[in-house]
């Protein structure tokens, strides 16, 4: 968000006479030859755009130790809201946007209740921030055209995309695979669908996992539901066949676990496998109902 606004927008963050913030340096302006998408999970960095990521990310690192995490505390008191775990990025030529290296910038814990508060209310919290966030920014510069602050904090409409599996699934057939509808079982020959087990209306997610092969009418009639407890335990099988068909020992597969990991609540002891994957899947489908109450479906 810092990046568009500040590189693409030109953006004050800080007070007149206050300078830039601390993490706006040479090596953050570098990110200006950088698009959005090139900070997707998985992405390879090396040479130059390796180390001037690396010093941003330490950058960004010590703002947050000495800014939010410091300074946040519950009203009245000076106790911090959150616990802040500083890592320790190491120089180097060759970097991959992965778990391991985000978790080497350092950890935020953040207490389960401010958590659960905040999943559950975001929709008051959200706008509340945001015009705030408004009025700072205008207060800061007040030279961009009314509602242009606005605009340049909404977030882009994630895309409803299936076309990157829909291609993979149609190689598959290609080569003799067999293709079966994950929900009824059926074999999909000329046809079929691919639908997000979790709905995209109510939760927008174009991660492998979630994209899953599908018979039209079976698609149709799950529309924006939520698979239910039971079809999930029937289907279980026939989702491990897919992910382990497509994903597993090909080109998909380190981008596939790393896109769990940061979506799902995988469990600790089994944070790279399909079994450990499809115990996340079930966690999250109970958060799902729990939080958003989303209509519960079942194949016929």
């Amino acid at each position: 968000m810092y990046r568009w606004l500040i590189l693409d927008r030109g953006y004050h963050q800080m007070p007149p006479g206050n300078g830039p913030p601390a993490f706006d340096d040479e090596h953050f302006q570098f990110l200006q030859r950088l698009s959005a998408s090139d900070f997707r999970l998985g992405r390879r960095f090396t040479g130059a755009e390796a180390r001037h990521l690396i010093e941003t990310f330490r950058a960004i690192r010590d703002t947050i130790r000495e800014g939010p995490a410091r300074f946040i505390m519950y009203p009245g008191t000076q106790d911090q809201v959150f616990e802040y775990g500083s890592g320790h990025i190491r120089s180097s030529n060759a970097i991959t946007l992965d778990l391991d290296f985000l978790k080497a910038v350092g950890t935020l814990r953040v207490p389960r209740h401010v958590w659960e508060a905040l999943a559950r209310h975001a929709s008051w919290i959200e706008p509340s921030i945001l015009s705030r966030w408004v009025e700072l920014l205008e207060n800061y510069d007040g030279t961009a055209p009314p509602g242009a602050y606005r605009d340049a904090l909404s977030w882009p409409n994630v895309e409803h995309s299936t076309r990157e599996v829909r291609t993979l699934a149609a190689q598959l057939q290609e080569s003799g695979g067999p293709l079966y509808c994950v929900w009824s079982g059926k074999r999909l020959n000329d046809g079929y669908d691919i639908d997000h087990c979790f709905p995209f209306k109510h939760w927008p997610n174009n991660h492998l996992w979630n994209l899953l092969p599908t018979a039209p009418e079976v698609n149709s009639g799950k529309s924006d539901s939520l698979p239910s407890a039971q079809q999930l335990h029937k289907a279980e099988d026939r989702i491990l066949r897919w992910w382990n068909q497509a994903y597993r020992q090909t080109d998909y597969e380190s981008r596939f676990y790393e896109e769990a990991q940061v979506a799902l609540p995988l469990p600790t002891e089994q944070p790279t496998s399909l079994d450990g994957l499809l115990t996340g899947l079930r966690r999250q489908r109970v958060r799902l109902r729990t939080d958003q109450q989303i209509a519960e479906w079942s194949a016929q």
